[in-house]
């Protein structure tokens, strides 16, 4: 493999972790603002 190949795998393993809705779910409310731990809890349910 070459260097760009690992690279692009790269982004697709951490594409595919940030894939879980939850966790765009998340991505979506610190957008937004900084929150806590249990405030992102109370938001994503």
């Amino acid at each position: 493999m070459n260097a760009e190949t690992v690279r692009f795998a790269l982004f697709a393993e951490v594409f595919a972790a940030l894939a879980h809705p939850k966790r765009l779910e998340m991505i979506h409310y610190l957008g937004e603002r900084q929150h806590t731990a249990g405030e992102l809890t109370e938001l994503t349910g």
